[in-house]
């Protein structure tokens, strides 16, 4: 039982680790490139100020790079170029930021999609006793 808790733990831990790459390059007219992590500490701090962001989590954070590649997806209707995106899946909420005018141009929640295997392998226990070999 510990180790099919351990397996999903992990298993839990790549799906979530997946879940924010796959977003961050998903999304066409996002740039590439993340911010250096110092500049995402510094937009954190700002964004933080003006909304109550969730505790315990590090958000996906991207810069709009082509607006009008995402005018399809309601959060950047009203996006500029060089807008930022924090996407933070565990609570499923994703805000654009514009930093030239320090606001919140919107805030919306996301449904992130993962698939799943349907039955997951684990591999044979060995504290499970064999039986004997019939003669």
């Amino acid at each position: 039982m510990k180790k099919i808790a351990v397996f999903a733990l992990i298993a839990f831990a790549c799906l979530s680790a997946f879940g924010n790459l796959y977003l961050s390059h998903k999304i066409t007219g996002l740039a590439k490139n993340a911010p250096p992590a110092d500049e995402s500490a510094k937009i954190i701090a700002l964004v933080g100020k003006l909304i109550e962001l969730p505790q315990g989590q590090t958000p996906t954070i991207a810069m709009v790079d082509d607006p009008d590649q995402l005018r399809k997806q309601g959060l950047f209707q009203n996006a500029v170029k060089g807008d930022t995106v924090l996407i933070y899946p565990t609570e499923k909420k994703a805000i654009l930021y514009r930093a030239s005018e320090n606001k919140i141009v919107d805030v919306t929640t996301v449904t992130i999609t993962e698939t799943l295997p349907t039955k997951p392998t684990l591999p044979p226990s060995t504290d499970a006793v064999s039986p004997a070999p019939t003669p």
